[in-house]
């Protein structure tokens, strides 16, 4: 090739090369301008969910008050030990087996009897968040805290803080009706997925009776921490200005008056100990082992009471209900101390039934309060097959008796 081909070749290559840079360029900038302005909400999302980890911190539970204000149900302090997961993994295996055990012989002198491997299971647990402290005990004693703060660096990544739980004012009175709260269950997280205030696990939901009824007005809104987290995840440090506080719940006001409730409770166990101390001339003695009462205000139908018996004391559930504990209570054997009986237990209604029977004869004009009935302490039906005669108690029978006094001395046969 001479002198003049070789330079007409020159521009060529120039001008091709100006293309390829061209068209990189122009591919570079379409990447940038999709990523930057078509896509750029949607990563800068990612990126501050990858940056930040969202911490939810239970609000303290509304209180349950009786009809004049008394205070059924309220909340306390409890000293608790906790772990900081996230730190506590990044300590060597021995170091960490070497702290619980420490840990675990510290709360033991201090009156909180706790194993190594008990520590193990809470630490390991995957329905407390990683990114907020693990409570591993409960109610620990003031010189613990003291200890553990004056010694901090042999337990490193623990601290001991307070935090709200549940106060049962009267132990065990009004317990079936106020009921208990426990940790959140996979289902009842399911269950409550949509929810405007969603739970996170290891939250605690009310399980029975007021506590589960009136959990939405109970239940306030939970404190949110936003925790800045390294690439590996681990917490840097607390954004404040991404962090809301806590709102407590609303109190609930029952129409219950406690001085009634444990009047009734009292009745209650004195009747099923006198019934338990009847022997019967023939057959077993009563068994007894159980009984309930409802009294209601005869103005409006309010409940004033609700007694079940046996009872247990919902104070059991606060930091965790042992499940040695748990078994004795929904034992058939120990007849059932979780059970309400008012509104689970089925029993026939009895002589109280006399008082609608009657009800109904006046006012469809079948009965007049004085008309009268021979009660010879038994009533045969006519034109019946199978059982055709029912009695009395005893058979007795009470003579002459009109609806007063069939009412006053129970008269099976007139009601029949």
């Amino acid at each position: 090739m001479n002198r003049g081909q070789r330079g007409a070749a020159h521009p060529l290559r120039l001008a091709i090369l100006a293309v390829v840079v061209v068209a990189l360029f122009a591919a570079l900038f379409a990447r940038l301008w999709y990523l930057q302005v078509l896509s750029g909400d949607e990563f800068i999302e990612a990126a501050e969910s990858n940056r930040l980890r969202i911490v939810q911190v239970e609000a303290p539970r509304g209180r349950i008050l009786d009809r004049d204000g008394q205070v059924l149900v309220d909340n306390r302090a409890s000293t608790v030990a906790t772990v900081d997961r996230a730190r506590f993994d990044e300590l060597s295996e021995s170091t960490q087996q070497e702290m619980l055990a420490r840990l675990a012989d510290e709360l033991t002198r201090y009156g909180t009897p706790t194993t190594v491997e008990e520590l193990w299971d809470r630490v390991r647990d995957v329905r407390f968040s990683r990114y907020a402290p693990v409570p591993v005990a409960s109610d620990v004693t003031e010189e613990l805290k003291i200890y553990v703060e004056e010694h901090a660096d042999e337990f490193p990544t623990v601290a001991v803080e307070r935090r709200p739980v549940r106060r049962y004012v009267f132990g065990t009175r009004a317990a079936h009706l106020v009921g208990y709260i426990g940790e959140i269950s996979d289902a009842e997280l399911e269950a409550r997925a949509d929810n405007e205030r969603p739970y996170v696990r290891g939250d605690r939901i009310g399980k029975s009776g007021i506590e589960r009824a009136y959990e939405a007005e109970l239940r306030g809104r939970s404190a949110q921490i936003a925790y800045e987290v390294d690439s590996r995840g681990r917490p840097v440090r607390v954004v404040e200005e991404l962090s809301r506080p806590a709102i407590p719940g609303n109190d609930v006001t029952l129409t219950i008056d406690v001085r009634i409730q444990a009047y009734a409770e009292d009745l209650l166990v004195e009747a099923l100990d006198a019934a338990r101390a009847r022997q019967p001339r023939n057959g077993p003695p009563h068994a007894a082992t159980g009984g309930s009462v409802v009294v209601l205000d005869p103005q409006d139908g309010a409940v004033l009471a609700m007694a079940s018996a046996p009872t247990y004391d919902p104070g059991d559930f606060v930091n965790g209900i042992s499940a040695d504990r748990w078994a004795y209570l929904t034992d058939p054997a120990n007849s059932y101390p979780i059970n309400n009986r008012a509104v689970q237990g089925q029993y026939a209604p009895g002589s109280t039934f006399k008082l609608f029977t009657g009800y109904a004869a006046l006012d469809a004009g079948l009965r007049r309060p004085e008309d009268v009935f021979r009660d010879t302490g038994s009533y045969t039906l006519e034109q019946c097959t199978g059982r055709c005669t029912f009695r009395n108690a005893g058979s007795k029978a009470y003579g002459d008796v009109d609806m007063q006094r069939a009412m006053t001395v129970s008269s099976d046969a007139y009601f029949y």
